[in-house]
C-alpha cells in the first residue's frame, strides 16, 4: 500500500534548486517568465500563476503545470525547471499554485485546476495560447490533479466544479494531453479503515467511500480521454507503478493512446530530478500536437534558472 506513505513523506522533498539544461537541437525557444498572476480568487484566496512563454509570435499549445506534496504541501516554485524545459519546446507553460489541504479538502484542487484551464482559454489571446491544444503536466498529487481533469472535464458533478456552477460552462476545461508522473491513480487500494488521506478526502474510506472512488482517475476512464503520458520510477515506495501501469493499459484497451516510461533505478523523488522524463514529455507533447503546429523558429535557448 505505497500511497499510504505518500501523505508523510514531503515537505522538504524539492528543496534543492536544479536545472535539466538543453541543446539548441533539443530547444529552439528562448523563454520569457511573467510571475505572481492571478488567475482566480476562490473565498478570497489570492492563487497565482507563473507564466512561461517562448519569445515569437506564434500561437502555442498550453501546459496547465501543477505541483506534487501530497495534496498539504509544495508551491509552484519547485516545477519551474520542468516549466522551463517544456517551454523550452515551444510551448506556452502556466505553473499554478492551488488550495491546499487541510484547510481546503477535496475537490477544491480539482475546482482551482479546472478554473486555471478555463482561465487559460478566456485568456488564450493574450498569452498566445492555442485554446484547441492544452495539455495538463503535474507530478504526485499534481499528476493525480491533472490526470483527474483530464478524465472528468465537463462531465464530472458541477458541485465538484466551482469555475462552472459559477457561471463558466460556456467555456471548456477539457484537455487534450497530459503529462504525468509519480501518479496516485486508485484510492481502492486503501484499507476502508485507514484515515492517512483523511486530511485530504475528509474521512476513511469507509466513511466517504462515494469520495475515494470520486476521487480516484481511472473510475473515470472512457473512449472521451485524451492521450496519456506517465512517467514513474522503478523503484517507487510511496506510489504504486502497478496502478499506473493498469490504468494505462485501461486507456488502450477503451482505444485512448497511453504511455507508461518506467524510469530505472530511481524512486518516488529521485525520477522527478531525472532529465529524461520532461524530455520524453516534450516530444510526446510536440507529437499529439503536431498536426496541427505551427512552424517553429530556430534560435538559440535560453533557459531561466
Amino acid at each position: 500500500m505505497g500511497i499510504l506513505l505518500l501523505a508523510g513523506a514531503v515537505g522538504v522533498l524539492f528543496a534543492t534548486p536544479f536545472n535539466f539544461g538543453a541543446s539548441t537541437e533539443e530547444a529552439p525557444y528562448q523563454v520569457k517568465i511573467i510571475r505572481n498572476v492571478t488567475y482566480a480568487e476562490p473565498d478570497g484566496t489570492d492563487l497565482q500563476a507563473d507564466l512561461f512563454i517562448p519569445e515569437g509570435d506564434h500561437i502555442l499549445p498550453g501546459v496547465l503545470m501543477v505541483h506534487g506534496g501530497a495534496w498539504f504541501t509544495g508551491s509552484r516554485w519547485q516545477m519551474q525547471p520542468h516549466a522551463a524545459k517544456i517551454a523550452s519546446n515551444g510551448f506556452v507553460v502556466v505553473v499554478i499554485s492551488y488550495r491546499l489541504a487541510p484547510k481546503h479538502k477535496f475537490p477544491a484542487q480539482l475546482h482551482d485546476c479546472l478554473t486555471a484551464i478555463r482561465w487559460m482559454r478566456k485568456n488564450a489571446q493574450k498569452y498566445r495560447i492555442d485554446p484547441q491544444r492544452i495539455a495538463g503536466y503535474g507530478y504526485s498529487a499534481g499528476a493525480h490533479l491533472v490526470t483527474l481533469a483530464a478524465m472528468s472535464a465537463d462531465t464530472a458533478p458541477s458541485e465538484w466544479d466551482a469555475s462552472r456552477a459559477a457561471g463558466d460552462a460556456e467555456v471548456s476545461a477539457t484537455l487534450q494531453a497530459v503529462v504525468a508522473g509519480g501518479t496516485p491513480c486508485d484510492f481502492s487500494e486503501i484499507p476502508q479503515d485507514n484515515r492517512v488521506l483523511a486530511y485530504f478526502l475528509g474521512g476513511s474510506r469507509k466513511e466517504v467511500p462515494h469520495l475515494y472512488r470520486l476521487a480516484s482517475p481511472r473510475y473515470f476512464v472512457s473512449p472521451a480521454d485524451p492521450p496519456a503520458f506517465f512517467f514513474h520510477a522503478e523503484n517507487d515506495r510511496l506510489v504504486s507503478k502497478e496502478a499506473v501501469q493498469r490504468m494505462s493499459e485501461q486507456l488502450q484497451s477503451v482505444g485512448v493512446r497511453s504511455e507508461v516510461h518506467i524510469v530505472p533505478s530511481t524512486g518516488h523523488i529521485s525520477v522527478f530530478f531525472h532529465r529524461e522524463p520532461p524530455k520524453r514529455a516534450a516530444a510526446f507533447l510536440t507529437d499529439v500536437f503536431s498536426s496541427a503546429a505551427p512552424a517553429r523558429p530556430r534560435i538559440p535557448p535560453s533557459i531561466p534558472n
